[in-house]
């Protein structure tokens, strides 16, 4: 039971950086398209 609750928070983790990711390769490309 323990084990898979640390697996899910392992998830989310995993999830919230990856949106993280997202976010800041989406702010670059926003300043490169900026003149």
């Amino acid at each position: 039971m323990n084990n898979l609750g640390l697996e899910r928070d392992l998830i989310l983790e995993k999830n919230r950086l990856y949106v993280c990711g997202q976010k800041s390769t989406l702010r670059i490309q926003r300043t490169d398209a900026t003149p």
